[in-house]
């Protein structure tokens, strides 16, 4: 684990016996019992809903990343391939092989840029086009299945509260005291 990563983890690490001094915060067992279930849930559902997201795509001939890849690129059409790899937070060597595979597959094509010749921008093709209608449509239908169990109030508030997760796990998300 990161230096940072252990220094931001240290408040929730601390002692959490009742007998601690007051200025130490501490938490009861059974807050604690009930984080590390919730942990267990969100870790569970994630997984579970890549394994099933996994056999969602297969049939269209894709992968998880490739979706992901496309799925980003329908949103930001015509970038380089630094400033794609960037915007994904991923290395550009695996965003170029992903990039490579889907361009010999004819799903993107790479054009040089009309101002600088030497850059070379990332558009989907009318197939790769093609490929995104038919994958927003299967993974609509697959987000109302995964959450045919909430109301639209508990969808919501489910988006806020992980939302919340999300931010403070970013990088610079958590202030560490």
């Amino acid at each position: 684990m990161s230096d940072r990563y252990t220094r931001s983890l240290a408040p929730m690490m601390r002692n959490t016996d009742s007998t601690a001094s007051d200025d130490t915060p501490h938490t009861s067992d059974d807050e604690s019992r009930d984080a590390v279930r919730l942990g267990f849930l969100i870790h569970d559902v994630a997984r579970m809903r890549r394994a099933a997201y996994d056999q969602l795509v297969k049939p269209l001939n894709s992968t998880r990343s490739r979706s992901w890849v496309m799925a980003h690129l329908s949103r930001y059409d015509g970038m380089t391939q630094v400033d794609f790899a960037n915007l994904l937070n991923a290395g550009r060597s695996s965003v170029g092989a992903v990039l490579k595979q889907l361009e010999v597959d004819g799903l993107v094509e790479r054009r040089s840029d009309p101002a600088d010749k030497r850059v070379r921008r990332i558009y989907l093709s009318h197939r790769g086009r093609a490929f995104i209608e038919k994958l927003n449509q299967q993974e609509g239908a697959f987000n109302r299945y995964s959450l045919m169990a909430l109301s639209a109030t508990e969808r919501n508030e489910l988006a806020r509260l992980l939302t919340l997760i999300k931010k403070t796990l970013q990088p610079g998300g958590y202030a560490v005291p």
